[in-house]
């Protein structure tokens, strides 16, 4: 099942490399290789075909597939295994694929998704200097996600990904990237995505920026998100701003 999958992205590569400034093919043959890899159950299978694939890309150090395969090879037998080492595998091949790939928003994305799943480090003290300097797991996912935005304002779910990264965290600077990338998306489509104004009124609040957190909660409704989720939400907003009437009329609302 899966060799032939394999046989149809190595097609897809020779498809890419002939049609390179077309990324949304580019990002279609990436989710196919993820689509793939996803059906696949048997660890074993996984690491044997992962030294194939390291074998070849000894001698193919360029191609930025080869490294999002490997990526995904590594992310699914962290999935299979709970091996937290395979997500940092996962992280180093989709690092090499962003710097070949810099404007790539696909590779940033998947970086910041390895980057989340490989967890703290075993010992507080380590986590804690790292969380100091900055080299935690959930920091370099932030940073990784906030490229993906960086490259693509409309990539929704490297947006989401980031506002949740961020509100883990509980650091104010990491807040503010996620604050800069929603408002900077909320003019593209991916404002028009429900999930994206939910997440941003959620930050937007975090940070006491309450009347930009209203408007984001109504967008949110607004584009088709649930009435329920929207009037609670903004219950709790206007909560944090003392405005007990408005709290009562939007809470009813909500659970209504």
């Amino acid at each position: 099942m899966f060799r032939h999958g394999a046989v149809i992205l190595a097609l897809g590569w020779v498809l890419v490399r002939a049609v390179h400034a077309q990324e949304p093919r580019e990002r279609a043959v990436i989710d196919s290789i993820r689509g793939s890899l996803q059906t696949v159950s048997d660890s074993n299978y996984l690491v044997s075909y992962e030294r194939q694939r390291i074998a070849v890309a000894r001698t193919d150090r360029d191609n930025p597939f080869i490294h999002f395969e490997l990526g995904f090879v590594a992310y699914r037998l962290g999935e299979l295994t709970g091996v937290k080492k395979r997500y940092n595998d996962a992280a180093s091949e989709f690092q090499w694929a962003a710097d070949l790939r810099p404007r790539w928003p696909y590779a940033w994305y998947y970086l910041g998704m390895s980057e989340m799943l490989s967890g703290e480090a075993d010992l507080i003290i380590v986590e804690n200097l790292r969380q100091l300097l900055g080299q935690d797991a959930l920091s370099r996912a932030v940073r990784a996600f906030a490229h993906a935005v960086e490259v693509d304002p409309t990539f929704s779910a490297a947006l989401v990904d980031l506002a949740n990264a961020a509100m883990r965290q509980r650091i104010a600077p990491r807040l503010v990237i996620a604050q800069a990338a929603l408002r900077q998306a909320a003019g593209t489509p991916a404002g028009r995505v429900p999930e994206v104004q939910l997440v941003r009124g959620r930050v937007e609040r975090r940070l006491l920026s309450h009347d930009s957190a209203l408007a984001a909660f109504h967008a949110f409704m607004r584009n088709g998100g649930d009435s329920a989720v929207g009037g609670i939400e903004l219950a709790r907003t206007f909560a944090q701003k003392a405005m007990a009437d408005s709290v009562v009329v939007h809470y009813f609302a909500g659970v209504t």
